[in-house]
């Protein structure tokens, strides 16, 4: 088997659906995939032309896990949303949302 990147994670089960039917939901679309079912503040942002395959998985409470895995040499946007306050910058340099940024990101997988 080949390695390759692939950034695993949630989607709302409309997204998922789609991706699931058609393997991407347009071409040159953007989906955020989310770390964690809980989390909206980070996600990862894949456009159409990173994907090589997606896998879907589980449905619940709206959300749908999700495998993308990515072309090799692909581009992929890591963010963080906050607010442009003292609090939300605050939030920036946060242990707890770190740890969740760090799990957004490309893993190696067999592919």
């Amino acid at each position: 088997m080949a390695e390759a990147f692939a950034v695993t994670g949630y989607v709302p089960d409309a997204v998922a659906q789609q991706l699931g039917k058609d393997g991407w939901v347009s071409s040159g679309s953007v989906v955020e995939v989310r770390p964690d079912r809980e989390v909206q503040d980070v996600y990862v942002r894949i456009s159409s032309d990173a994907v090589q395959k997606v896998k879907v998985g589980a449905s619940r409470g709206g959300t749908t896990l999700v495998q993308i895995i990515l072309q090799g040499n692909a581009n992929i946007e890591s963010v963080i949303r906050h607010k442009a306050t003292a609090e939300g910058l605050t939030r920036f340099y946060d242990p707890t949302l770190a740890r969740v940024a760090a799990a957004a990101i490309a893993n190696v997988i067999e592919a």
